[in-house]
């Protein structure tokens, strides 16, 4: 990729992410979370007939093969959901927490530390070792 690409897409999606306040990329993060699972949790209580079911499938409080749950595919369903819905919560929090700390963060690159560096601490003098004695 060139300069003059401008870095396509990903890279307009990347500035577009960074202009948007850390307090409410998790709120919507939390948000596609919940609405997720409440989408799952409708769908099982629609096919189960029973909410307290879905909900009990949901947090584990019931196996999803119990006899009372009338589809096991739907009781698995339910059951993996809550497996997933509080890691995926913990997961955005945090990635988005240190990505907002390491954006913070940013410092020279290598190259430019390097310059830095040798502007501040320049390389001793070589002395003359040569059989020169004059």
């Amino acid at each position: 990729m060139t300069d003059d690409e401008g870095g396509g897409p990903w890279e307009a999606l990347g500035e577009l992410r960074r202009q948007v306040p850390l307090p409410l990329r998790l709120l919507g993060y939390l948000a596609l979370v919940v609405l997720i699972t409440f989408v799952v949790v409708l769908i099982g209580a629609i096919c189960l007939d029973d909410w307290a079911l879905a909900y009990n499938l949901l947090v584990s409080n019931t196996a999803p093969d119990d006899p009372t749950v009338k589809s096991s595919g739907v009781g698995y369903l339910l059951s993996l959901t809550g497996w997933l819905a509080a890691p995926a919560l913990v997961g955005a929090w945090a990635g988005e927490l240190s990505g907002s700390i390491v954006e913070a963060g940013k410092g020279p690159t290598l190259a430019e530390s390097a310059r830095m560096h040798r502007e501040k601490h320049p390389p001793p003098q070589a002395k003359n070792r040569g059989g020169d004695s004059s």
